[in-house]
């Protein structure tokens, strides 16, 4: 199989939309919470209320992930200081 040079371009874009969307994961995931929390809330059946807060606990903990992870994301991409390798 071989992969042609516009697929490699895709592939580039790719790799540079995720990095941008890491960036700003952490705040996206928070506020996709809040939402869904307060949907839950005017949720008057119980099972679903209850999918939708743990739905929320998961995006939480992802953001959390992502908070955890930024500085390294960010040491990653920055250029090393002059006269200093990358490590």
């Amino acid at each position: 199989m071989c992969i042609s040079y516009d697929n490699t371009q895709r592939l580039q874009r790719i790799a540079v939309n995720r990095d941008y969307w890491s960036a700003d994961a952490e705040e996206h995931y928070r506020e996709l919470a809040d939402q869904l929390r307060g949907v839950a809330a005017k949720c008057r059946l119980p099972n679903p209320q209850r999918e939708l807060l743990n739905l929320a606990q998961r995006y939480e903990r992802r953001a959390e992930y992502f908070a955890e992870w930024a500085p390294f994301q960010q040491s990653c991409h920055q250029p090393p200081f002059e006269g200093q390798e990358r490590a």
